[in-house]
């Protein structure tokens, strides 16, 4: 009961305008996509509550932020904006059933489109025919998969329509940056494809964690229909290294994608459709799947077991297998995460369990979008994991570009924490000076600092009025101000400044610059065990941020520092 309250809570505080439509289309328009058996249902047209929420908003975000980031105000008309350019403003109805069984639990949700509605929300799963006759195509052994008619572009436009600006513009520098990521080709992407991780029945590898035992070896497969040129552009990075037979099909053996697993990727091409898998093993059995001698997930009896979950026209289906579940269920539970710990009580729907499994499916059509799920052990977010094989089909194909732009996204946001803890010790300084600027011989290290912003100080005065994560870097945050060590502190700081101290000086820089002395003589020393690389996040007096490479700018020291000296003693490490 708790379990499906959360869940149900969950879809009530979507924010979501919807239009004006008189009670008896609302129910009946819902209610064909609904369970008339279930234990409980709604339907909604929740005008007032959205209304309600917006106008709360302010007030929700502003204790969020706790003083940092935008306006709250801002915030709120970024969101109404976002609704209107998503295409969400469109949603009329909405609704929702959930039954549970001796063993497994099903729900159904629909979101009814207003007529004449547009916009990215009604085109990310054009209505077509059935899509199960792809399922025959994906491997046996398919422990979490995705296939159907789904277009990746219109959903990052959805998720771009509530970023301010400033963000997306951000997103749009990082993807022209890094083109090596496939990101545009995987836009485009249009027509039927899918994505699958394997579980191999018999062979097992060391757990990506290093601890634990054991798991089931991985494997991965993509298919997309021909007229996608998006493998084509993955065996253009990859490379040809030599060709292959696969199942009586010429295909080409390419050099391998860096993932924490052994794989030999074969990519090959039908009539019809392009395939990669990550094994010649794998290849050979969407091969017999694709010509029709091999029942792909049909052969699977777990799959089969949940086949009910499906419309009657699915444009797109999601599965994750009980496999899965007890694989991720163990690397969760050896990675010590206690997700109510971390999240408090809405961690419970993160928890995953043995058995945890389930198949989604999602019919579009020119009335809205029905989805129904039939799973079992999830914590609740089960929507949530019927999504979750899209992030395979996003990340496998350019692992290490992706990479490469998380960490963009990272050092972005460690500069965006500085400038804002510049702004509240430079405030403090000029108001109470309740601890203000560091002076050399107050503090032995950045830790000591950053716990006397954060309350740790004779007045109790919360200066940095923010989670130890401000400070973490691209270190582990501490779980409290209370417990917090250089190994929780990504941040070094100069001490001996204040107030008065010129625009464009150093205050603070990320922590894996090594040098105890900044001196325009000696080579800058970067750590090479941080994912951050060759860059470094700097904070300057005036407010100035800037991420500065250490191997590409000739002049770094002059564009760190503007040639002045600090001294070993002025600088505070973690």
């Amino acid at each position: 009961m708790k379990t499906s309250l959360a869940f149900i809570c969950s879809l009530f505080l979507i924010p979501i305008l919807i239009g004006a439509q008189d009670s008896k289309t609302l129910v009946h328009s819902a209610w064909e996509h609904l369970d008339p058996d279930a234990d409980y249902f709604s339907v909604m047209r929740p005008q007032k509550a959205i209304d309600t929420l917006m106008e709360l908003g302010p007030k929700m975000v502003g204790g969020m932020m706790a003083g940092f980031g935008p306006e709250p105000d801002d915030v709120v008309k970024q969101g109404r904006q976002g609704m209107q350019k998503s295409g969400m403003d469109g949603l009329s109805t909405m609704g929702f059933s959930h039954k549970k069984f001796a063993d497994h639990s099903e729900a159904r949700v629909f979101l009814g489109r207003a007529p004449g509605a547009a916009g990215p929300m009604w085109e990310v799963l054009p209505p077509r025919d059935n899509v199960m006759a792809g399922i025959r195509f994906l491997p046996a052994s398919s422990a979490v998969c995705s296939y159907g008619n789904i277009r990746p572009g219109k959903l990052i436009e959805i998720a771009k329509a509530f970023m301010p600006a400033e963000t997306a513009g951000e997103l749009n520098r990082i993807v022209e940056e890094h083109p090596m990521s496939g990101f545009t080709q995987f836009s485009a992407l249009q027509g039927d494809w899918g994505a699958a991780l394997t579980l191999h029945p018999t062979r097992t590898m060391p757990s990506p964690s290093g601890e634990g035992p054991d798991i089931p070896e991985l494997g991965f497969v993509l298919i997309a229909d021909a007229g996608s040129d998006f493998l084509d552009f993955i065996k253009e990075q990859m490379g040809e290294t030599s060709p292959t037979s696969i199942g009586g099909a010429s295909g080409l053996k390419a050099k391998a994608i860096p993932l924490p697993f052994k794989n030999e990727p074969h990519l090959f091409r039908t009539e019809k459709r392009v395939v990669l898998a990550s094994s010649a093993e794998l290849a050979s059995e969407v091969r017999d799947n694709l010509s029709g001698t091999g029942k792909g997930l049909l052969g699977n009896n777990d799959f089969r077991s949940f086949a009910t979950a499906f419309t009657a026209k699915s444009t797109f289906f999601s599965y994750v297998s009980p496999q899965a579940g007890k694989v991720l269920s163990g690397l969760q539970e050896d990675s010590g995460m206690d997700m109510e710990d971390m999240f408090g009580p809405a961690g419970g729907l993160l928890k995953l369990e043995q058995n945890s499994s389930g198949l989604s499916s999602v019919q579009a059509t020119e009335k809205g979008l029905a989805y129904r799920v039939k799973y079992k052990g999830f914590g609740g977010a089960v929507p949530l994991a019927g999504l979750a094989p899209l992030g395979v089909a996003m990340m496998l194909p350019a692992a290490g570009s992706m990479e490469q732009m998380l960490i963009a996204s990272k050092l972005t946001e460690v500069k965006s924490n500085g400038k804002n803890m510049y702004v509240s010790i430079y405030a403090d300084a000029i108001d109470s000076n309740e601890v203000g600027f560091p002076q050399i011989g107050d503090y032995k290290n950045s830790t000591d600092y950053f716990k006397a912003l954060a309350g740790q100080n004779p007045s109790k005065t919360k200066v940095l009025a923010a989670s130890p994560s401000f400070v973490a870097g691209y270190k582990k945050p501490a779980v409290d101000w209370s417990t917090i060590t250089a190994e929780n502190n990504g941040w070094c700081i100069v001490a001996g400044e204040d107030e008065t101290t010129d625009a464009g000086v150093p205050l603070m820089f990320s922590a894996n610059l090594l040098n105890e002395e900044i001196n325009p003589d000696n080579r800058p020393i970067i750590d090479p065990n941080t994912p951050f690389g060759n860059k470094v996040v700097l904070i300057t007096f005036g407010g100035g941020s800037r991420i500065l490479d250490v191997e590409e700018d000739e002049h770094f020291w002059a564009h760190f520092n503007q040639g002045r000296i600090f001294k070993k003693g002025s600088i505070l490490r973690p």
